[in-house]
């Protein structure tokens, strides 16, 4: 019997064994992902009750746009940081210095710029804090303690992408369950203790801490890389370090629309006034988000994987299994969306502020659908990214584009109605432009028995 590089059978599975219980949950690395989400979700509910406790409504829209914000971190290692463990799973002994010396290089440099746009929204948007309770002196350290934690996260996200590349995705996906235990234990400690919005300091601190020690228990990769060695010229080098930043810049600007595309609808809300709306629509955003932020563990847990095949010439194996991942993603988003209504229908009913901080059943449905949108284009995504190639972000980067811009403009003159309506079409239009390039990219990369060199 064939076995992939991984130690896997690349015997057929049956379509219908992919939706089994057994099946589902057959990956550990997809199993510790999902713990780590299951662990966030769980604890989403109580969250939301303290928050509904704790804080006036004018001030959950800024609650929901810095958690957004601690968000952007890990956001960067699964979402830009997954091309990289590509890149990993397919790099050589040769080429794997260069390649660990750019992607240090680049991620100070995003750092950086994250923090300096994080600052500048601030700025933005926290005058607004003067119609809220939240209006003392040290909002902008509030602010910027944040956005600091998230930079410095950032930073980590070479290590992390490099370790979960080169084997170690257990170890990395258990680190992910420990952050979520943790940043929640801070979250509900800082809300019953009174903190308020400022409990969100310590969390994002929490954070930035349990991925720095966890990282420090594995292996320190050589920083050699810095010039070419005697095996490796520097035409190898620069080569390499061309593909990295070429691709990842496609990866950048993608993932950074991908996360703009809901989150920027609560400011343009806050801009026009309409706190109370902002914090419905911030809050009813979060909780679609949950069926998908589970569902895409089936797809995120497997990513290492999907790479080392394709280095490995293995792409039909490899076509089978991102179907069969894709299926049990969808399958999930449909159990997941389920329990997410009935969640909300017996959480209303039991307690009443709970119902009046969301908005209606059916707009609800609309942001689960635009999210299960995102899922389809995420699978799409993941085909070409296995090959190191980013192409099929360009056509859903002009989707999410005009999502964002007709959204804000809906949003600041239509309300908090138009905002959800211009999120699920743009959602939809995105998802079938990068569809209809993966047709085109298949047919390029050949689907069947094609042999990639890495």
């Amino acid at each position: 019997m064939m076995r992939s590089p991984l130690g896997h059978s690349l015997q057929p599975t049956h379509p219908l064994r992919a939706l089994s219980g057994r099946s589902l949950f057959a990956d550990p690395a997809v199993r510790w992902l999902a713990l780590s989400r299951m662990v966030a979700l769980t604890g989403a509910p109580l969250t939301l009750w303290l928050v509904l406790q704790f804080l006036e409504p004018s001030e959950r829209g800024f609650w929901v746009v810095a958690l957004n914000l601690m968000a952007l971190g890990p956001m960067v290692e699964l979402g830009v940081g997954s091309l990289l463990v590509q890149f990993v799973t397919h790099a050589n002994s040769r080429n794997r210095q260069a390649l660990w010396a750019s992607a240090q290089q680049w991620y100070a440099r995003a750092a950086v710029a994250i923090a300096v746009a994080s600052a500048m929204l601030g700025i933005l948007f926290l005058p607004h804090a003067e119609k809220s309770r939240f209006a003392e002196p040290n909002k902008i350290a509030w602010w910027l303690s944040i956005v600091i934690m998230v930079a410095a996260y950032v930073r980590l996200v070479p290590r992390i992408a490099f370790w979960e590349g080169e084997g170690q995705r257990l170890a990395v996906q258990r680190m992910r369950t420990v952050q979520a235990v943790c940043m929640l234990a801070t979250l509900l400690l800082g809300l019953t203790s009174g903190l308020r919005l400022n409990a969100l300091v310590p969390a994002a601190v929490c954070q930035w801490l349990i991925a720095y020690f966890a990282l420090k228990r594995l292996p320190e990769i050589s920083d050699e890389a810095a010039a070419p060695s005697e095996n490796s010229g520097a035409s190898s080098h620069i080569e390499i370090k061309t593909h990295f930043q070429r691709e990842q810049a496609r990866s950048v600007v993608l993932w950074m629309l991908l996360w703009l595309a809901p989150q920027a609808l609560t400011p343009a809300l806050l801009a026009r006034g309409d706190l109370v709306d902002a914090g419905k629509l911030g809050i009813s955003i979060a909780l679609a988000l949950a069926p998908s932020t589970l569902s895409g563990a089936w797809l995120q847990g497997r990513l290492a994987e999907y790479g080392t095949l394709v280095a490995a010439g293995h792409v039909v194996e490899f076509e089978r299994r991102a179907r069969q991942s894709s299926v049990q993603a969808l399958a999930v988003q449909i159990i997941a969306s389920v329990g997410l209504f009935a969640f909300v229908v017996v959480a209303g009913a039991l307690v009443p502020a709970l119902r009046n901080a969301v908005l209606s059943t059916f707009l609800l449905a609309l942001l689960v659908l635009g999210n299960t949108c995102f899922l389809v284009l995420q699978a799409a995504l993941a085909w070409g990214r296995a090959f190191r190639d980013e192409s099929l972000s360009i056509p859903a980067s002009i989707g999410l584009t005009a999502m964002i811009v007709v959204g804000v403009a809906v949003s600041m003159r239509i309300g908090v109605r138009g905002s959800v309506y211009s999120f699920v079409l743009g959602a939809a239009a995105a998802s079938l432009a990068t569809l209809v390039s993966l047709r085109r990219l298949r047919k390029r990369k050949g689907r069947r028995g094609e042999q990639v060199q890495g």
